[in-house]
This record gives structure tokens, sequence and C-alpha cells, in this order.
């Protein structure tokens, strides 16, 4: 490690360490650690193209701790790994290059395959003595001693380009970024993508060449952007919520628990699909308990950030954790249940807070498939350096929760409310149950005429019993009358009974529209109710009334309703 950190800071002719300039060699020799921390993440940010492949691994000389994790991000760096494949020849490497290429065409995931193209060592597993496949299933990885390393990396190494052009990585550039501890031999030739070849790798810090990039004010003019948007509002009405900062350790377990699938590629002869597969249970990281804890550390100390999706019980659902240095963010890990949308809410609701504040860029690191379809690009490494440090001095605070429902949306939403009086049902013309009845939504509300009442639905038997009812009404107060062969019943909600109800046949919603004409009886339209009363919504929910004179069930429904015309 001596080795390494020698010949790193000797790259540079002087390299400032919190604000001040230092010799190298005096970082070295009597600086303090933190201080010979900054003078090795500045060398590699200065030094970004000597990193091997387009993946830029510059190493594991300096530890990863939630210390180095957040000094590593102020200079646009991560921890991330390299991977060298094995395999015969340079013909096979070429054709493995090209085959992965073109997997990650057709999935429309270049950017991915940008990054996750690792290098070829030309050789032999068993010449190589990596012949680990005896010790049978589950030994998918193991530690290589340093000897067997060395021998590797002298070898040298290639980078090969899909085109089938490459170049030779001499040994002397690998011994400069590759310890000779940590790494470990991937039994992973079954795997979609590889290509039918195992290989080895090892962790360390990465400054991608070609780097991911989040610009949320361009994105959010996308209909992708619109749609999650939308579609995070749907959500919050029917009563979940977005959390920031909350919940880490449960966050953390869901990460560490989820598991993670992939379909095996189709054998020949078979005529379908092969079922989903987990994958490597070791590809996941949080089961490792040290990056857990420096993970737990992190975020327990404030360096990091959390994003929570809770659904209308409470339950996290989905979410996401990152870290943070300044104004920036660097989105780390997701996971969800079984909608991935959940998850990219999340991600939105960051984004939406960071870029209102005047940061409309967050760092993805590494573009996959998913940040890739919220927006990520690739971008050369200094011009990511200079936009993700572009945001306001002053550190954005994040809020407790985020509301995609502004004011915007909720005077927009009530307007379209009050055009749709025509529409409504009873004397006080009852509309719509959405938008919720926020404070903010009440006082816009008040502004448009609009109140927020109970519409009360009167279950009864038939219509004789309607006229009797309705001759005893309040006029400034008339129900709706519900004749449905489904009989009330006290162990049911009322949104699952009128669920039941308005869709079993036969059954009718009638009004009367003053005690005085008791006998005229209206029917209404059940399109028109259940829009009305929007039974999918979990928030004001409908609620039942056991207690009205003379015993009749009824269910009491919070709406918007305005007079009359």
């Amino acid at each position: 490690m001596i080795r390494a950190l020698l010949i790193t800071l000797t790259l540079v002719a002087a390299v400032p360490a919190i604000s001040q300039e230092f010799d190298p060699c005096d970082v070295l020799l009597s600086g303090s650690q933190e201080q010979v921390y900054h003078a090795f993440f500045q060398s590699y940010q200065r030094n970004y193209t000597d990193g091997l492949g387009e993946r830029g691994f510059m190493g594991s000389a300096i530890p990863k701790t939630p210390q180095t994790d957040l000094i590593a991000l102020e200079y646009g760096l991560v921890w991330w790994g390299m991977k060298f494949n094995i395999v015969p020849s340079i013909e096979e490497a070429i054709k493995h290059r090209q085959q992965a290429h073109e997997m990650h065409r057709k999935k429309g995931t270049l950017y991915t395959d940008v990054l996750v193209a690792g290098l070829y060592i030309i050789g032999q597993e068993s010449e190589l003595q990596l012949d680990f496949d005896k010790e049978g299933a589950g030994a998918f990885f193991k530690p290589i001693p340093p000897d067997k390393i060395l021998m590797m990396m002298q070898r040298g190494a290639y980078e090969v380009q899909p085109d089938g052009t490459y170049i030779l990585i001499p040994a002397e550039r690998l011994l400069r970024r590759v310890s000779l501890e940590g790494m470990t031999y991937n039994k992973v030739a079954h795997l979609p993508g590889a290509g039918g070849y195992n290989s080895i790798s090892q962790s360390g810090w990465v400054a991608f060449k070609q780097h991911g990039l989040h610009d949320y004010s361009a994105w959010k003019q996308t209909d992708n952007a619109r749609r999650l948007k939308k579609l995070a509002r749907k959500l919050v009405e029917q009563g979940y919520t977005i959390r920031f900062n909350t919940d880490y350790k449960l966050m953390l377990d869901k990460l560490r628990d989820q598991k993670r699938t992939y379909r095996p590629e189709k054998k020949e002869g078979e005529d379908s699909k092969p079922e989903r597969a987990e994958a490597n249970p070791e590809y996941n990281r949080y089961r490792n308990e040290a990056v857990y804890n420096t993970a737990l550390g992190n975020l327990l100390a404030g360096k990091g950030y959390s994003v929570g999706v809770y659904n209308p019980q409470g339950q996290l659902v989905a979410g996401e954790i990152g870290w943070r240095v300044g104004n920036h963010v660097y989105g780390d890990s997701v996971f969800y249940d079984d909608d991935v949308n959940l998850a990219k809410i999340a991600a939105l609701a960051l984004m939406e807070v960071m870029d209102a504040a005047g940061q409309p860029y967050t760092d993805p690191g590494m573009i996959t498939a998913y940040t890739g379809s919220m927006g990520a690009e690739l971008v050369p490494f200094p011009e990511y350096l200079k936009k993700i440090k572009s945001g306001p001095k002053e550190v954005i605070p994040l809020p407790d929760y985020w509301n995609p429902l502004d004011e915007d949306y909720l005077q927009k939403k009530l307007e379209e409310v009050v055009r749709r009086r025509s529409q409504g049902i009873t004397k006080m013309v009852a509309i719509s149950r959405m938008p919720r009845a926020s404070k903010e939504a009440l006082a816009i509300a008040s502004t448009l005429g609009l109140q927020r009442l109970f519409l009360n639905i009167v279950i009864l038997p038939n219509r004789e019993s309607i006229v009797e009812h309705a001759t005893h009404a309040d006029p400034s107060d008339m129900p709706i009358y519900l004749l449905s062969s489904q009989p009330p019943a006290i162990g049911k909600s009322a949104a699952q009974y009128l669920n039941e109800a308005l869709s079993a046949v036969g059954t009718e919603v009638l009004y009367v529209h003053h005690p005085r004409f008791a006998k005229d009886i209206r029917l209404i339209d059940l399109k028109v109710v259940k829009d009305i009363l929007t039974l999918d919504l979990q928030l004001d929910p409908p609620q039942w009334n056991w207690s009205l004179e003379g015993g009749l069930p009824q269910i009491s429904v919070p709406v918007w309703a305005a007079p009359k015309r």
C-alpha cells in the first residue's frame, strides 16, 4: 500500500489539503491522516485518465470507511470495482466484448455497457490455478492469494472496444492500481452477459471517465417525468407519503434482504423463456456487515440521506439512500417490492427538492437501466465535476415530507371540479372526493365557492321506503338512496360494502329533490356515483353511521360540493 501511495503522490507537484498547499512528501511523512486522504483523492481526480478502463479504477490504497467515503465524494470518486475476464485468446476477448455490447444495444442500455466492460487477461483458468468449480454450488467468490494476483498482473491486460480494436495495458500500470490483496475469483459464467466466462475482480475507488449525471431541469420537461409526477400525485391522494431521513436501519434492512433476480439465457431447443432466478446473493453488498455498518454510520451522522415511500397503512414499500457533501448528492441504492416506479418516486422527490432550491444536478454514479430511464446521461468526468459542484453555497435542507400536490396543481384540480358542477348530484351539488382536503386545498376551494361536505347514502330495501324517509328528511341536506341486494354488514368497511353493492346486479341509486316531492324519485347513473365516490382512495374513507333514527344504515362520504346554480 505504501508503494502505491508513493507512486500516486508523485503524480502531482503540490496537492492542496483542507485549503492549504502541501508538498507530497511532507504530507506522506508528517501530514495528518485526513491530509493524506485529501492529497490522495485529489491526485486521483487530477489524474483520472490513469484509471483502468472506462470505469477508471484507481485502486484501494486508501481504505473504505465512513470518513473516506465522504472525502472521496468531494473529489467525484466512489467505491466500486474492476473486473478482469479470463479468456483463452485475444480473439475470444473481442468476441466476448462484442456479444456484451450487442446485448446492451438490444436492451437500450449502451450507457451501462460503457462502464461495466471489464479488462481481459489471456489464459486458461486451469493454467492460472483457478479451477474452483469442484467446490460445488454456492462457491461463487473465492479470495486469490497475492502470488497468483502478481502472476496474472504480470501478463498485462487488454482493454477491448466493441469495434474490435484493443490496447495492451502493461504490467507496470496494472500494478500501480491493483492491490496484491483483496482480489476474488467469481464463478459467474452462467449469468447473462458473462459469455460463458468467469472473472476475477477487486473493489476500490473509481473515477468514471464518462460519469453519469442527472439534469432535472431538462428531464422534468419530458413525458416520462410528467407521468411519474402524475403517479406520485395519485399515490399521495390515495394516502401514500414520501418522507425524508427516516427509518435508516429499516431502509438498510430492506436493501440487505431484497432479492436480485435475472432471467437465464434461453437454451437451444427450449420453447419458452426460463423462469427468473435469484442472482448470486454475494452481489448484494449490504449483506456484508462492514458495508452495512458503514452506511448506517454515515446516515446516522447526517452525512447521507434517505427517501422512503410509505403506503396508506404506514408501511415502507420503496426508497432510496445516498450520500451528500454539501449539495452534491449521490444516489447509492434503491429498493422496492413489486413496482419499480415506487422507487423512482423517491428519486423524483429528491430531484424536485434540490432543483427547486437551485441545484438541478444529482449524481447517479454509474448509469443503469433504472437511472437511464430517469434521464441520467454520460458526460466527461471534468464536465460532471463542474456541474455537480455548481449548486448554491448554502446547504439545501431536505424537508420531512415531499408533497407533489403543490398550489398550482390544487388550483387546476379544484377549478376542474367547479367546471364539472353540472355532473354533480344532490341540492348542494356533490362533485368529487379528489383532491384531498388539505389545508392548502381548503384555502383555494373557498376562493372558488367550493365546500367540503358529507354526502349521505341511506341504504333501503325498496322504493316505498324512500318515500317514507324522504318525507321527513332535512331539505337542506337531502341524502341519496341505495337499493341493493347486498345486505349491510358491520364486519365490512363502508368502502368495501359500496364497492360490492355498486357492482352487484340490480343495484340502483336514487335521489329525491325535496321532502314536499317525496314521490318524485329520480334515478342516478351508477357511473356518476362511482366517479364521485372514487372508492380506491384510502384517505377520508366512507364511514358507517348506524345511529340514525329508525335504525337505518347510512354511509357518509366527504366530498367537494358547490351550491346548485
